[in-house]
């Protein structure tokens, strides 16, 4: 691998492993001497993983009650990335656990979790 890192994602509906699969590379990479940088988006639980702004935009994003055009949460989706890739990214490994563009077309796709869970 080059010195300039990779960004790796893993992708998978809800419930099938995901984060495991990224714990188990993280636990990997580190094994070799690499830097990893574990994040989710648009945001986390986990303040290891997020940022605080990151985490109230996905807040903003996970609320169905609040109507909003597929624009804004490209907006909002788009504010969340670049809040982590500002304050979390740096040199290494980054190690994302969550799905990335599936769930981003969900939501501009205006899909609740409702609709997403049975899809």
């Amino acid at each position: 691998m080059s010195d300039a890192g990779k960004y790796i994602v893993i992708e998978g509906n809800d419930g099938t492993g995901k984060s495991t699969q990224v714990a188990k590379l993280a636990e990997y990479f580190r094994s070799i001497g690499r830097t990893v940088c574990v994040i989710e988006e648009p945001g986390s639980d986990d303040p290891e993983k997020s940022t605080p702004i990151a985490n109230e935009l996905r807040k903003v994003i996970k609320n169905g009650d609040l109507a909003r055009s597929a624009a804004v949460n490209v907006a909002l989706f788009s504010a969340a990335r670049r809040e982590l890739w500002r304050e979390k990214i740096q040199p290494g490994v980054g190690v994302w656990g969550n799905s990335f563009e599936r769930e981003k077309l969900y939501f501009n796709a205006g899909l609740s979790g409702r609709v997403r869970r049975r899809l």
